[in-house]
């Protein structure tokens, strides 16, 4: 039962994390289909003019889906919730709108595939007549074993219910009490249903599958760190010197001509299972894995580095690595970097 708790904690917490939530004042400016070629700085302005209305049915209906706005305002609870109620009362004057970047089509599967799997656990909690969370706890085991196979079945066949084909980022400079403050947004639109605004969703998104893949750029170098141990431990191979070794053996650079590469990846398949899901490379330095990068090859997921979120870099005569100060290069940048640096 824990990912359907999981999953419904984070529905239900999700409308709590969008910061100035917004309100239509008119009913159809949320669910109309005004077509694609409406401006961008009406639908900002739209947003944040309603604050000050108060009402949470058209808040939760602005920011998603028609259907998953409705199963939040049901559970939700948010009349009562303080945080949000506080949210709902700001004093915002928009001060500066500009279109940024169109959202790519792999962001937006990622993005319309979360908004599905919010509003599953709420659509179970519903037909088994749940009002709460606490229901759950309380269930007969019979029914609670019933509705933990319907949900592995959803995550085994899952299929968004919603299309979104069109969606992009937006900069918005405004003024909240005085305090004058910025704003990345995201305007998505919804087939049949028109445009929404996401402040902060889609960016945790970003952050969760970030985080994932340097958890897994991490295992990869810890996990040849441990495979350059036992080749010399086991072999008595010379693992010294500076060199790349890449999941694409073609790429590989400077490797000592000694080194048993083959039998240097089956030592590192023992720590890290999973490695030929990924492009990868690692750069070690006598012994020591020192960078590694990866990206999934289904390329659903964000390029992940260890060291997490770094570039390599030279220092003195060493390779080390530095922040990547959040700025976003794909596993071939990050390669050529290493290379540069190899030679």
């Amino acid at each position: 039962m824990k990912k359907i708790t999981s999953l419904t904690l984070a529905a239900l917490t999700a409308g709590l994390a969008l910061g100035g939530c917004g309100l239509t004042k008119d009913d159809d400016d949320s669910s109309s289909d005004k077509g694609k070629s409406s401006d961008y700085k009406d639908i900002i302005e739209n947003y944040f003019d309603t604050v000050d209305n108060g009402d949470i049915e058209k808040a939760l209906k602005l920011m998603y889906p028609d259907d998953l706005a409705k199963m939040l305002e049901k559970f939700g609870d948010f009349d009562t919730n303080e945080e949000f109620q506080e949210l709902m009362n700001k004093d915002i004057e928009v001060l500066e709108i500009k279109k940024e970047n169109d959202f790519p089509d792999e962001s937006i599967t990622e993005f319309s595939d979360y908004l599905g799997k919010m509003k599953y656990p709420l659509d179970l909690m519903a037909e088994y007549g749940l009002k709460s969370m606490d229901d759950i706890q309380g269930m007969d085991e019979e029914k609670l074993k019933e509705m933990q196979d319907k949900y592995s079945e959803m995550e085994e066949n899952f299929k968004s219910p919603y299309n979104i084909d069109d969606a992009y980022l937006v900069n918005v400079k405004y003024k909240v009490n005085d305090d004058e403050k910025n704003s990345e947004m995201l305007i998505y639109y919804v087939d049949g249903e028109g445009w929404k605004v996401d402040e902060s969703m889609w960016k945790y998104i970003n952050k969760s599958k970030k985080a994932s893949s340097n958890s897994s750029a991490s295992t990869l170098g810890k996990g040849y760190a441990s495979a350059l141990c036992d080749i010399e431990n086991r072999d008595a191979a010379d693992v010294s010197g500076t060199y790349i070794i890449c999941s694409d053996s073609s790429k590989n650079v400077n490797v000592p001509d000694d080194l048993d590469i083959d039998k240097l990846d089956e030592y590192a398949e023992n720590y890290f299972y999973k490695k030929d899901d990924f492009d990868y490379f690692v750069v070690i330095e006598d012994g020591c894995t020192v960078f590694s990068a990866l990206n999934p090859k289904n390329k659903e997921g964000k390029v992940g580095t260890f060291p997490a979120n770094s570039i390599p870099v030279k220092e003195d005569d060493h390779i080390s690595t530095d922040s990547s100060d959040d700025k976003e290069y794909s596993l071939d940048e990050l390669y050529d970097m290493a290379v540069e640096l190899v030679k």
